[in-house]
């Protein structure tokens, strides 16, 4: 091994381990028991997790993410973890039997009406905590803008 590649091993595995990290933390898997319940995120908005898939929300309004001008967010909807269709081609799709995941979608309304939405979240833990992140593309986790904390597992 040359000493110019020696000295720079330390910089090269510096590199490839933030690669894995963005500023919202690390991919985590949950469980649906570590998913139901409260979440808040920014400007008073809350989002509950119900047991039978059903998501109560408030407060959507956020400027540039996909969860921006969700008014049927009100009225309630459902969410479910994402499920490898068929993991040679990387295909993921809604999946209500799934019972953990990192990547979570949200629909509101009926994706045919007005005022209808539908966006992914994905869960990240940084730090001790694990964050929700809105997110549009699949390839740019928490690209969305807007995070959701935990603060209990009572929803309601």
């Amino acid at each position: 091994m040359s000493r110019k590649f020696a000295m720079l091993l330390p910089f090269l595995a510096l590199l490839v381990s933030a690669a894995g990290c963005s500023s919202h933390g690390y991919p985590q898997d949950i469980r649906q028991s570590d998913l139901l319940g409260v979440w808040a995120g920014p400007h008073g908005s809350r989002i509950d997790f119900l047991a039978d898939h059903r998501v109560k929300a408030t407060g959507f309004d956020f400027e540039g993410s996909p969860a921006n001008g969700c008014s049927a967010a009100d009225s309630g909807g459902k969410w479910a973890f994402y499920e490898a269709v068929d993991p040679s081609s990387g295909d993921y799709d809604m999946s209500m039997s799934a019972t953990h995941g990192d990547s979570l979608s949200v629909i509101f309304g009926k994706l045919s009406e007005s005022g209808s939405c539908y966006f992914s979240l994905d869960a990240m833990r940084k730090d001790e905590n694990v964050r929700l992140c809105v997110t549009a593309d699949p390839d740019s986790p928490c690209d969305g803008g807007v995070e959701f904390a935990r603060k209990s597992d009572l929803a309601g």
